[in-house]
């Protein structure tokens, strides 16, 4: 019989992650604010289609190109001093957005955003790890990945919201208002679990006891370490499968707004609401399907593996509906083919982000979320610029969206075939005789 876990009087680890659902919500202001101020932009300076998919994509060169040295940075200094100055510094890109006109000049700002937001995931998925034991990693994860959807919603609404009373530029000014409070806050609440002079006894042996990861740092040097990490079968297996999401997800989380009002002609307002709804779903989904069931499942004794995997590639074929997209015209029904797919694909993300927590190796969990997220970022670069292409090129965003169709069907064989159990990547012999308990997620 499964032995019944007893949970702490104290809850202190869940401010934790509401604060890191925050600030992934506040982070992602930043990305949707360009994307419903962008068709505005566009008829200002008289930008085309092309050009605008570009800016869509410049946020994510930078991002991309700092995850894997952020990974390995976060591992060596840790979460605090890391994401204390990259708040601020994100706060201001945005708000210099605003201030700096033109092509050039928003480029460049749409750069620096990237780069400073860089640390964001990989250091909520790091902080997770310290946090929250394994039978609460589902939901806790959920918590700041489910925020980044309801994110595209509400940002939605706030920069529609700022456009109508501002102009483009409003868009931009408040998201960049709300990032620096979200930055005092950080600075205040954020501690690891072991230097947290809020944290009891009771709720710090709780969280260690069952599975939360161990602060320190991996045996060896992280440069090799990481270069180990390369040459796993697994970690390729899991890559491969998330850059699918990416692709779709990013495609939708840039061009969802100019989709509605280009090739289904509603206007600026019923476009806010039309878009907002599947991402309201996806929020919905994630939580109640990444966080609460499978949480559920695993502590009455399913395979976590077993069930995460489920998930995982159930998730993936409801986002698959997005073949389906070309199909209609009318904003009803798109809107329905866009929550299935958006509800499938934020559970699967939510499985997605608990994984590098379990996965690595000890003191890796940065570099570990670093490498998946920067092949999933590559997405995020090509997606908008491979959308804008097509939509110039047929007048449609019909080939675009059986193109991430076909790449989800990718995602979902690597899942399958390349992936293998979800369980802790050993590196070495070294590793092997220095850990005392490997968890095993397959068991």
């Amino acid at each position: 019989m499964k032995e019944k876990i007893i949970k702490p009087t104290s809850n202190y680890r869940w401010r934790i992650g509401i604060m890191l659902g925050i600030g992934v919500i506040i982070s992602y202001l930043d990305r949707t604010n360009i994307s419903v101020a962008g068709s505005h932009m566009a008829e200002e300076f008289e930008w085309s289609d092309t050009q605008l998919g570009l800016l869509f994509s410049a946020f994510f060169w930078s991002y991309t190109l700092m995850m894997i040295p952020i990974g390995i940075i976060l591992d060596k200094i840790g979460i605090k001093w890391i994401m204390r100055t990259a708040t601020l510094l994100w706060s201001l890109a945005t708000l210099g957005t605003a201030l700096i006109g033109g092509f050039g000049g928003i480029l460049i700002m749409r750069m620096l955003l990237g780069a400073t937001e860089a640390p964001g995931y990989p250091s909520s998925s790091k902080a997770t790890g310290y946090w929250f034991p394994l039978n609460e990693r589902g939901l806790a994860t959920s918590i700041f990945d489910g925020a980044a959807k309801l994110a595209s919603a509400i940002g939605i609404g706030v920069c529609t919201w700022a456009i109508m009373h501002w102009g483009w530029k409003g868009a931009f000014v408040v998201t960049g208002l709300l990032n620096l409070v979200y930055t005092i806050a950080f600075w205040i609440m954020y501690r690891d679990p072991a230097d947290h002079p809020k944290l009891s006894e009771e709720e710090y042996s709780y969280i260690k006891e069952h599975g939360g990861q161990e602060t320190g740092k991996a045996e060896g040097t992280l440069f090799k370490n990481f270069l180990a990490l390369t040459r796993s079968r697994k970690m390729w297996g899991f890559t491969i499968g998330y850059m699918a999401y990416g692709y779709t997800n990013y495609l939708l989380l840039t061009w969802l707004p100019i989709y509605m009002t280009k090739q289904l002609h509603v206007d600026i307002v019923k476009s806010g609401i039309y878009t907002a709804i599947p991402w309201i779903v996806a929020t919905i989904s994630e939580l109640l399907i990444a966080g609460w069931l499978l949480d559920k499942l695993i502590t009455k004794g399913y395979s976590p593996n077993r069930v995460r995997k489920f998930f995982l590639v159930t998730g993936m074929l409801f986002g698959a509906v997005v073949l389906l997209q070309p199909t209609t015209t009318n904003p009803v029904i798109a809107v329905v083919y866009l929550s299935i797919a958006l509800g499938g694909l934020a559970f699967a993300s939510g499985v997605g982000w608990s994984i590098p927590s379990i996965i690595a190796p000890k003191g890796m969990v940065g570099s570990v979320s670093s490498f998946m997220n920067f092949f999933n970022n590559l997405m995020g670069v090509s997606a908008p610029l491979i959308t804008g292409y097509i939509v110039d090129l047929t007048g449609s965003f019909d080939s675009a969206f059986i193109l991430s169709g076909v790449i989800l069907i990718i995602g979902i064989l690597s899942y399958v075939f390349l992936m293998g159990d979800i369980s802790q990547i050993i590196l070495n012999k070294k590793e092997i005789n220095s850990t005392k308990i490997i968890r095993k997620e397959s068991i």
